[in-house]
């Protein structure tokens, strides 16, 4: 599966205005008309991951220092006083703004300390984001699409309508197949998430009968990645057979989206698949904030399996008992 450049399909996605201030208190030049999404939750940590892109991109060597000083801090009770990165990014800005940018966008980027990016608390602007976009270019995608240039941020916010079109697009699935064959489809991109020596059928994963205990099979191809120059030719099915696997992930998260609305569909199996991606798997392909929040996304959506089981009078592992080493390897 190759990925695609969602870029350039951005404008069939722009559906709302967001804008940085509240209503009434902006003028047409201000607003921003961008794929709008329904948890605030989501909304911030898109926010934030936008500014993290912008940060390490402008300000990479004082966002390593950061996290150094942050470690040491954390690891060996330091005192160090981290660097301040709204300062470091601000000052970045005015030693280009001079030179690149008209009067009004130079205003618009003063003092970003107090957009409070960084939180997520505040949705940046049109200009604001066409500012960084001149001046880093490619970062507005990680805004209005996601990381990679894919459609993550409606894909994690369960539209539907995005995560039928992403299917569609990168599977190219018949009419037919989406309606009997939808097993088929999730089998499929598990398959391209786990190594050929570990892959297991839909209707095997143990996770069905009792407990998950055993190693899952999406991290240990992920840790065998890791490694991968030092096996040999002959453990070759021991490591994925796609380069990248951003892609195959976010398909996995929208087949979960879908198969809610899906009579009978693999919504457990499909459970089990996005766990064993979240020891890991999307922090290092995606971004680990984003692996963070699918967690709480599967825990959520577990409770209510767990719920509509116990109404059906199936005795079935609760969310809790089918995973009871915990969500991390």
């Amino acid at each position: 599966m190759a990925s695609k450049s969602w870029a350039l399909t951005n404008k069939k996605f722009a559906m709302n205005i967001e804008n940085e201030h509240p209503a009434g208190r902006h003028n047409a030049s201000r607003r921003r008309s961008t794929p709008a999404v329904k948890s605030k939750e989501l909304q911030a940590l898109r926010v934030q991951t936008w500014y993290r892109h912008v940060l390490e991109r402008a300000v990479g060597r004082e966002v390593g220092r950061y996290a150094d000083i942050a470690a040491r801090r954390d690891t060996f009770g330091t005192e160090e006083r981290l660097p301040g990165l709204n300062t470091a990014l601000q000052k970045w800005l005015n030693s280009l703004t001079q030179h690149n940018l008209s009067e009004e966008q130079v205003e618009a980027v003063q003092r970003l300390g107090r957009r409070h990016y960084d939180l997520g608390e505040t949705t940046p602007t049109e200009i604001t984001l066409t500012v960084f976009e001149t001046l880093l270019p490619g970062s507005a995608a990680v805004y209005d699409l996601g990381p990679g240039e894919l459609p993550v941020w409606r894909v994690l916010d369960g539209d539907m309508t995005a995560c039928q079109e992403f299917v569609q697009e990168m599977l190219n699935p018949t009419k037919e197949r989406w309606e009997d064959d939808f097993a088929g489809l999730v089998q499929e991109v598990m398959d391209s998430l786990i190594a050929p020596a570990y892959r297991v059928k839909l209707d095997d994963i143990p996770i069905l009968t009792g407990p998950q205990r055993d190693v899952h099979p999406v991290w240990l191809t992920h840790i065998n990645n890791r490694y991968a120059v030092t096996f040999a030719e002959d453990e070759a099915d021991k490591l994925p057979e796609a380069f990248t696997l951003d892609d195959s992930i976010l398909l996995a998260i929208a087949l979960a989206n879908l198969a809610t609305e899906k009579d009978g569909s693999p919504q457990l199996q499909l459970e089990w698949l996005l766990v064993g991606l979240c020891w890991g798997v999307i922090a290092e392909q995606i971004d680990e904030h984003v692996q963070e929040y699918v967690l709480r996304s599967v825990q959520k959506r577990g409770k209510v399996i767990d719920a509509a089981l116990k109404r059906m009078g199936l005795k079935m592992p609760t969310f809790e008992e089918r995973w009871p080493a915990g969500l991390a390897p």
